[in-house]
């Protein structure tokens, strides 16, 4: 929720509520399994694709935007470079590096 929450901040994402957003989302990866078990021999890395950039439209993110294909990496802005500090977060119990 915490991802939504920023993205909507930040102006990329727009929806009327966060809690619809999760629950439209959170419904798109069962579909998208049940489509697999449906049609086993369908490209799954073409449906996935599919499936992250139809994802994005629900948020609002429009088509204009270079970077919205699923399979391109997301752009470097200020801000993300602002905050990838060295923050990990770790399992319980794991070492440090």
């Amino acid at each position: 929720m915490g991802d939504l929450k920023t993205g909507a901040a930040s102006g990329r994402f727009t929806f009327p509520s966060p809690e619809i957003a999760l629950s439209a989302l959170g419904g798109s990866l069962p579909a998208l399994l049940d489509l697999h078990l449906a049609q086993p021999d369908a490209n799954g890395d073409e449906a996935a694709a599919a499936m992250a950039e139809m994802m994005l439209r629900m948020l609002g993110v429009p088509t204009t935007r270079p970077w919205t294909s699923p399979t391109a990496p997301f752009p470097r802005t200020a801000e993300a470079t602002a905050g990838a500090r060295t923050s990990v977060r770790r399992c319980p119990g794991e070492p440090r590096p």
